[in-house]
């Protein structure tokens, strides 16, 4: 069972998924994970947890001579 997130209801919940597939004219073929959601029973995408912008910050400005060609 995956997590899923429902942008509509703000709610995270497992479910086992269904893969969508689809053609993309830029990258080919693609797919993802999807679920129904138990509350609204809107179709909603696998939950992804947000990366911290804090780690992003401290690995760009880690190295000094890096950062001079900026």
């Amino acid at each position: 069972m995956e997590k899923f997130y429902c942008k509509n209801c703000q709610k995270i919940f497992k479910a086992k998924g269904k893969k969508k597939e689809w053609e993309s004219s830029i990258f080919g073929k693609q797919w993802k994970l999807v679920a129904e959601c138990p509350f609204c029973h809107q179709e909603c995408e696998e939950y992804r947890p947000e990366i911290s912008k804090k780690g992003k910050d401290f690995r760009e400005n880690s190295c000094p001579l890096c950062s001079l060609g900026r």
